[in-house]
């Protein structure tokens, strides 16, 4: 059990991190995005759904 914790823990890390590379690499696009008016609810959609996309492939792939 504290085996699969663990290794749940450093997945939800290692998402986290690569998530916060991904927004700070795109940065300068998010601002642009905002300074012509996007609501920041729809950039968070954005990032949410690109993040939902990774861990459904990384489901996907762990289930074969």
């Amino acid at each position: 059990m504290q085996l699969i914790v663990a290794a749940l823990l450093l997945a939800g890390l290692r998402l986290y991190r690569v998530t916060s590379y991904a927004v700070t690499r795109r940065r300068t696009e998010i601002g642009i995005r905002m300074a012509l008016g996007a609501a920041p609810v729809g950039v968070i959609r954005l990032e949410l759904r690109r993040v939902a996309l990774l861990v459904g492939t990384g489901v996907m792939v762990g289930r074969t």
